[in-house]
């Protein structure tokens, strides 16, 4: 699609120069998560983790039996304690303890692959979920730490001291505190959503979603609407970007 000599966007821009590429919504956050995972040493030796743990448990049915009988017997145990509540509201209460940082993202995920998902309301949701983000690492974190704290208790796991040093396995040079390693994952998610929903795609989309006609033009700004003309500078001349304010304001009212 955007490829330099042969993708569709450089043949498109061929033929009008003032084209504008918008890449999907939805890939752009599946980059955005392929792209943290990717630049992020840890993250990486936790993935390979996990798919050693899969292929060694899956590859054997003895195994399979052994884990679920494990599982199955500490679930027992959790609910005679009461540590597992079991209940009309069982459900509810789940959703609400879902991992912060993955919980952020696939309601993004969700909202942005609906079909009667608006252009106004997507760039909303993009925006709310890094003000989330941003929250959490600054005000939240401790809440979230406290989160893993009582799901490594409850599943007998060792909980590390978060002023400790965190030693990558595999990479005995790479030493860093673990709290920073936290941090720095939810710093370069940030990084990755700055950098795929860049600001000039986000200015451009909204000022053409004023053009809307829903509910009488509710959305209509001449202000937005003249910027718009601004990203087109082979279409709009300086004399006529002058005129748009008024014309624009003559449309809206014969529109109307």
């Amino acid at each position: 699609m955007r490829g330099e000599f042969g993708g569709l966007k450089s043949l498109i821009l061929k033929e009008n120069k003032s084209a504008h590429y918008v890449h999907c919504f939805a890939h752009q956050l599946q980059l955005t998560l392929v792209g943290t995972a990717k630049n992020h040493v840890d993250v990486i030796w936790i993935f390979d983790f996990v798919s050693d743990i899969i292929n060694v448990i899956g590859s054997s049915c003895k195994r399979r039996d052994i884990l679920r009988e494990m599982r199955a017997m500490r679930l027992a145990e959790a609910i005679n304690n009461g540590e597992i509540k079991t209940g009309k509201w069982l459900n509810q209460e789940l959703g609400l303890k879902r991992p912060d940082i993955l919980g952020i993202t696939n309601e993004l995920s969700l909202a942005l692959q609906r079909e009667d998902q608006d252009m106004i309301n997507a760039m909303h949701l993009v925006e709310t979920s890094m003000k989330c983000l941003q929250l959490l690492r600054d005000d939240e974190f401790e809440d979230l730490l406290e989160k893993v704290y009582q799901y490594c208790y409850g599943h007998d796991i060792d909980i590390p001291k978060m002023d400790d040093i965190y030693v990558t396995p595999g990479i005995s040079k790479r030493r860093t505190p673990t709290n920073q390693f936290c941090t720095s994952l939810i710093v370069l998610q940030l990084q990755e959503l700055n950098t795929r929903f860049n600001e000039l795609n986000t200015e451009l989309l909204l000022c053409v979603a004023c053009l809307r006609h829903q509910d009488s033009f509710h959305t209509f700004d001449v202000t937005k609407l003249v910027r718009m003309a601004e990203f087109y500078p082979n279409e709009f001349y300086l004399g006529d970007a002058r005129a748009l304010s008024s014309e624009l304001i003559n449309y809206i009212t014969d529109g109307r």
